[in-house]
């Protein structure tokens, strides 16, 4: 983004500063307790050493304070120990019907932070067939922040361990709440505890200095958004981390979203960029899901154990919920018309499809199996979990964006146009996903932008790496595939132009091939530090809806709020206010105006072309011999100041017309 920016000191940060490197846990296992006793309020508070009920790691927990509670109600709902054979200690939640809420509360002492990191669920087998609940960690109170969420779902007598995601300290009470969802099926009791519920305690000093001030800019109406797969912590390739703090840097994007980036990449990244001179982002990290961001971060949700939801203030009044995936990456249906397997019964293993043993991939072609198989996955429960959190933001007017690593395909690019290409097979694919996506309204930038995926395929698997050998995983195939998105509800914000980061090399049947196509690279010269190619969209702030940036409508006396007027032509030229605006001309003076301006024929039998063109705009040229058959592409990505093209292709067509596509550069 070149526009010029404001900039303010904004004193802050984002994660809790001022946590010492002493951290001291403790796992409560509940091995020596008495069936149906009644959980004590205090149970598992201060404890300083192993006890008969709990153990600590690297310490324990003397100044964390728990209370243990449950939703006022009848006398049977309570916590209660549970010790035999199928349950060996546990914290029974007693009587669970549909809606029923149990807490516990973590307070800390004056001077420390607490940590909950994780817990078991437990089903008891035989009881009720399976479990469907739900959990929050809160800041101080049932109404206070959401610091996580996630949903629980089991089969009969499953247990299942539950990482919250929690990496930094909360110097205050936070509130685990866990409740039932499902429907009560009648039993006596309840066949659901809680196990191995792990917490720390961190020292808060005060005499740190404070976190480096954060340069926050002030939102002027447009907004780069750049997502990437970091490969591992950038621990793949060499100096990795460095790597990506110049990809940072290069984009000037003013939100950057990483995956497989844990809490110590986000850290090592921040310190980078701060040694570059670069220290004017907020960052947040949960789980393997990171996030760095010009404007402040207020909260941050775990919308599934894939997604997580970081809440950004773009302006006082405008928020935008940034929702950073990282998708199921087993039950890999992209694989299976590749001749591969996908990592999960009945195609476990990631080896090559090959029953009657003659070394060439057997093909799965049975569209209808690869969906169902695709289906076996929790891509599709993450999408609903995302698109059941994110319909109050849309109905509330609120922008928010899912991007990430989807580990899946999408409709839009397995089309009739490209069955025959990368690996295809001559399939037709509604993926789950994205048309899931779709239908719910979110809407696919890149597509958006570029929506013939055969002139604009935009890959993003496998790319090449610095200093590394093949990333292909199925070396027999062509798997070149378009994998991570930036989707969005298009509220305010509207997607100006995306663009695919990185070469356009890959590999294909695991040899380096470079893509010929019209999708435009950036920082294609650079080191790249990822298995895949990032993606970059910028949007603009549209309040009314009718594809012209508010900045541009006020600077034209147009009325930002008043979607009527993209239609009006008060030049009264070729075009509209709104075509205006993409052709980057002068909707208030007739003199300039996007069109054609001369078609010259020569001695040599070729025609020269020439247009009107201006400056941050890219045009294509098209020829077809009528105009009832489609405009095949001579020439795109032609750059301003260049207006002309010369077509030597058709010197023996006795007709033909052209047509001159404008676009965002």
């Amino acid at each position: 983004m070149n526009t010029f920016k404001r900039v303010l000191l904004f004193g802050g940060c984002f994660v809790l500063c001022g946590i010492s490197v002493v951290t001291q846990a403790t796992v409560i296992n509940f091995s020596d307790v008495t069936t149906n006793d009644q959980v004590p309020s205090d149970y598992a508070s201060h404890v300083s050493a192993d006890g008969s009920a709990w153990s600590v790691s690297n310490g324990a927990t003397p100044n964390v304070t728990l209370t243990w509670s449950a939703e006022a109600g009848s006398a049977e709902q309570r916590w209660d120990f549970y010790n035999d054979t199928e349950w060996p200690g546990v914290a029974q939640m007693n009587d669970t019907r549909e809606g029923t809420k149990y807490w516990i509360t973590f307070t800390p002492d004056s001077g420390y932070g607490v940590i909950f990191d994780s817990f078991v669920f437990d089903d008891y087998v035989n009881w009720e067939g399976g479990s469907d609940f739900s959990w929050k960690l809160y800041q101080d109170s049932t109404n206070g922040t959401v610091i996580a969420s996630g949903n629980i779902t089991t089969t009969d007598g499953q247990n299942l361990t539950v990482n919250t995601g929690m990496s930094s300290a909360y110097a205050g009470p936070i509130v685990f709440e866990i409740q039932n969802n499902q429907v009560d099926v009648g039993e006596d009791g309840s066949g659901e505890a809680l196990d191995n519920i792990s917490f720390r305690q961190t020292t808060i000093t005060t005499n740190e200095p404070p976190a480096t001030n954060v340069i926050n800019v002030v939102f002027e109406g447009e907004l780069k958004v750049f997502s990437l797969n970091v490969w591992l912590n950038g621990g793949s390739v060499s100096d990795g981390v460095n790597k990506v703090a110049d990809l940072v840097i290069a984009s000037d994007a003013d939100i950057v979203t990483f995956v497989e980036a844990n809490s110590s990449f986000l850290s090592s990244l921040i310190s980078t960029l701060s040694s570059k001179g670069i220290t004017n982002y907020f960052s947040g990290n949960l789980g393997d899901r990171s996030i760095i961001s010009r404007y402040p971060i207020v909260e941050t949700n775990a919308v599934h154990n894939s997604i997580t939801a970081f809440k950004t203030m773009l302006k006082p009044d405008m928020p935008l919920t940034v929702c950073v995936a990282h998708l199921d990456y087993t039950h890999y249906a992209v694989y299976l018309p590749r001749g591969y397997n996908g990592g999960a019964a009945p195609y476990a293993g990631w080896d090559m499809i090959d029953d009657n043993g003659d070394g060439i991939p057997d093909y799965v072609t049975n569209i209808t199996d690869i969906l169902n198989y695709d289906l076996q996955s929790t891509r599709d429960e993450a999408l609903d979990a995302f698109l059941t959190f994110s319909s109050s933001l849309t109905s509330a007017g609120e922008d928010v964006m899912l991007l990430g690593d989807f580990n899946d395909c999408s409709h839009l690019d397995w089309t009739d146009a490209t069955k025959d290409q990368f690996g295809h097979q001559g399939l037709v694919i509604p993926w789950n996903g994205s048309v899931n996506l779709a239908t719910n309204g979110w809407i696919d930038t890149y597509r958006e932008c570029h929506p013939n995926p055969l002139t604009h395929p935009g890959l993003t698997w496998p790319s090449e790496a610095f200093g590394k050998g093949s990333t292909s995983w199925a070396p027999k195939s062509d798997e070149r595939d378009r994998i991570d998105y930036i989707y969005y509800n298009k509220q305010k914000l509207n997607a100006k132009n995306s663009y695919v980061a990185g070469s356009p090399v890959y590999y294909k049947f695991n040899v380096k091939d470079t893509l010929q196509s019209d999708d435009l690279f950036l920082f294609a010269q650079m080191p790249w530090p990822s298995d895949h190619k990032g993606v970059v969209t910028t949007f603009y702030l549209d309040s009314d809806g009718d594809d012209m940036p508010d900045s541009w409508e006020l600077s034209y006396g147009l009325n930002p709020t008043n979607a009527l007027d993209a239609t009006l032509n008060p030049d009264a030229d070729l075009a509209n206010n709104r075509e205006e605006y993409f052709a980057g001309t002068n909707p208030t003076n007739a003199l300039v105006c996007f069109q054609m301006t001369q078609i010259t024929n020569t001695l040599q039998n070729t025609t020269t072309i020439e247009w009107t063109s201006t400056s941050n705009r890219l045009y294509r040229v098209l020829w077809a011999p009528s105009l009832d058959t489609p405009f095949t592409p001579l020439e795109s990505n032609i750059e301003f100041p260049i207006h002309t093209y010369t077509d030597t292709v058709h010197q023996a067509d006795l007709k033909g017309f052209y047509k001159i596509e404008v676009d965002f550069n």
